[in-house]
């Protein structure tokens, strides 16, 4: 929890579950993008007809995959608790999120 200084217990900031929100969530997309993809190659060159729904699935991924490029910056922990070790970390996630808010 945060004190009244707003510094985080580094004991609570240790119980992260960062590998394993990061490792399910690049497990799950990893997939996601594996049957994009195959779909995206039977429609281009099997089938020879690309439509509309296919350009909105492509669309949708690519736009996920932006979104969830920034994510160890936002389950980041270590930047609450040790701001001068992190800080060009912490610069170069606040520039992704203005970047990609924009």
């Amino acid at each position: 929890m945060s004190s009244s200084d707003g510094t985080v217990d580094p004991a609570r900031a240790a119980e992260s579950n960062l590998p394993w929100i990061l490792g399910l969530t690049s497990l799950f997309h990893s997939i996601a993008l594996l049957f994009v993809g195959l779909r995206v190659y039977t429609r281009l060159f099997h089938v020879r007809s690309f439509g509309m729904d296919d350009a909105l699935i492509v669309v949708s991924m690519v736009s996920v995959l932006t979104l969830e490029l920034p994510a160890p910056c936002v389950y980041e922990r270590r930047l609450l608790t040790d701001t001068t070790r992190h800080a060009s970390h912490a610069r170069a996630c606040q520039l992704t999120f203005e970047a990609s808010a924009h």
